[in-house]
């Protein structure tokens, strides 16, 4: 005889992924004695196929109230069913009860998930205070809001650097002085000229009249003394006052009589272009959060490694350069920005305050932004230009004939090969000996004819050459030289180098947060399976999920497909029902 209970509140259904771990087998009696059951003792039944499962005195409309049971005797149990379906016998009165076996609760205990390919689970999020990122990107954001940390560029006016091989601030009538010299000017933000605070105009690179000017610093300056010309994207020594621009310098160029151009002279040095900034990293820094606290993405590391939080680095002219690795993202108190001069190219470095230490070209956390070149229309560059060109054309014209003289080389090579080739062909099948010369013959005339066809082609790849060599040439001349770096003056003057955060909108992040709230993260390898990684329930999804133990194999394959299907698994020792709205740390 068997004992039979009867629960109405049991929380899950048959054929659901989502069900309730016990860690023992005392824990699972206690849980189910805690639901109050009806209990039907001396129950003539054994859960057996065919068998039938009849209760007296239980009225159809009583049987109705109850989707669960539990069977035990003296030997065995208890075993967990769910309900399905009721069947009137008579009116004594006897229900009959159709149930099917909850293969979850009764054998969760018993068996052994085996390390199996783990597509998706809930896995650790924290290490201490630091949360652990994972490499699968799964973010989906809809739209972004963005703050710009950092625009660097002088707000109102322009600096340019100029590098010179002849130093100007010497009288005209002596010989200036050979070697590199560093020259600062500045125009307004439109590119035109501005006064500096004495109301002398400064010189303007990007006038018309610059060569003039120029040439007029001393009667036997020319172009030819300029090395190159740059955009300064910042430069901390020059200020707006009023409508003028100061310079702080430790030297500067002006003639004696007021009226032609100053520039500003600076010896080289570390701290010509000094610019160090920190800049705090405002992605959200999430705490892992008490059990009870109600869920938040500010509990989901994951999501902020995602593309719903990161920055955003841009050059002069507001094209995307990187942004912050992840898993540097979450590490970084700040962003640290340097400029620096190196010799004759200046730039600006941009590193990563982490860990007490900046990051390095290795790892992908520094830039270097050459600053932007100036084309200046001196002797030296047009000569450079003119012996290019000069160069293009004479390596065309090798190309060329070289060609042909292969092709000629082959035709005669190739007329002899066939008058050889003819006449050892006719010797062999003619015993005529006017056969072999005359078939040598024929076979040298048809390759000279070949050879003839080859120097018709040759010419008119020649010529085809030669109108691509001219086109080139043409648009070349026509074209307008782009600066250094591909940039012109106007993005930089519009848009600077600017450090930008992007945030997705609140729908995305609450969207993309509930996702690995709910269902961990994409691992997609091979692993041990602990069933219990988080405080209230962990989610997993296999790829063919190996199960073993004391089960029959129908038990095994049901469980099987329950975790390669996505299984949620509520611990017992936490259970406040199927809530996903509290939050829901590691343990």
């Amino acid at each position: 005889m068997a004992t039979i209970r009867l629960f109405n509140n049991v929380p899950w259904s048959r054929g659901g992924y989502t069900v309730l771990r016990f860690p023992n087998k005392t824990s699972q009696t206690n849980y189910f004695n805690s639901l109050n059951p009806v209990v039907l003792d001396d129950i003539d039944y054994e859960p057996r196929r065919g068998a039938n499962l009849n209760i007296e005195d239980l009225t159809i409309m009583d049987a109705r109230q109850y989707g669960y049971l539990s069977w035990e005797n003296e030997d065995y149990g208890p075993l967990y069913y769910f309900i399905e379906g009721y069947e009137y016998l008579n009116d004594n009165p006897t229900i009959k009860l159709i149930i099917s076996e909850d293969i979850w609760q009764n054998n969760h205990l018993n068996m052994v998930v085996n390390p199996s390919h783990v597509y998706r689970r809930h896995m650790p999020g924290w290490s201490g205070s630091n949360p652990i990122l994972y490499p699968v990107d799964e973010g989906n954001a809809r739209s972004f809001d963005t703050t710009t940390l950092l625009d660097i560029k002088n707000t109102g006016i322009l600096t340019f650097l100029i590098i010179t091989n002849k130093r100007l601030d010497l009288a005209a009538d002596v010989d200036m002085a050979d070697g590199i010299f560093y020259y600062m000017t500045a125009t307004k933000e439109d590119g035109t000229s501005i006064n500096n605070t004495d109301g002398i105009n400064m010189i303007n690179p990007l006038s018309p009249s610059f060569s003039y000017y120029w040439k007029n610093f001393h009667s036997n300056l020319s172009l030819n003394s300029i090395v190159a010309i740059y955009v300064m994207p910042y430069f901390g020594g020059a200020s707006l006052s009023g409508s003028n621009v100061n310079f702080s310098a430790p030297g500067s160029y002006k003639t004696t009589d007021g009226i032609k151009p100053q520039m500003a002279l600076f010896v080289p040095n570390e701290d010509m272009f000094s610019y160090a900034k920190d800049f705090n990293i405002s992605i959200p820094k999430p705490m892992k959060g008490s059990a009870t606290s109600i869920t938040s993405y500010n509990y989901e590391p994951q999501a902020w490694s995602d593309n719903f939080s990161y920055i955003g680095i841009t050059d002069q002219a507001g094209n995307m350069l990187i942004t912050i690795p992840k898993n540097i993202a979450w590490n970084i108190s700040s962003i640290r920005v340097n400029a620096e001069f190196k010799s004759m190219e200046p730039q600006l470095r941009i590193s990563f305050n982490y860990d007490g230490h900046f990051g390095a070209i290795s790892n992908g956390t520094r830039v270097v932004i050459p600053f932007t070149s100036i084309p200046v229309p001196q002797s030296n560059y047009l000569d450079y230009v003119a012996q290019s060109k000069a160069l293009d054309k004479r390596i065309l014209e090798n190309s060329i004939r070289n060609n042909r003289d292969q092709v000629i080389v082959s035709t005669l090579t190739g007329a002899a090969s066939g008058a050889a080739y003819g006449a050892m062909y006719a010797e062999s099948f003619n015993n005529s000996r006017r056969s072999p010369i005359t078939a040598g013959a024929a076979g040298a005339a048809m390759n000279m004819l070949g050879g003839v066809g080859s120097l018709i082609n040759a010419e008119l790849n020649a010529r085809n050459q030669r109108d691509e060599f001219a086109l080139n040439e043409q648009k070349l001349r026509n074209s307008v030289t782009p600066p250094i770096n591909g940039s012109n003056i106007t993005p930089v003057m519009d848009e600077g180098i600017r450090i930008i955060q992007f945030d997705a909108d609140h729908v995305s992040r609450e969207i993309g947060a509930m996702r690995y709230h709910t269902m961990g993260v994409i691992v997609d390898e091979v692993q041990d399976i602990n069933l219990r990684t988080r405080y209230y329930y962990d989610f997993i999804q296999t790829k063919d999920c190996r199960i073993s133990g004391p089960l029959n194999q129908e038990s095994k394959d049901y469980i099987s497909r329950l975790f390669d299907s996505g299984l949620t698994i509520f611990h017992a020792e936490t259970f406040r029902g199927f809530r996903y709205d509290l939050n829901n740390p590691e343990v």
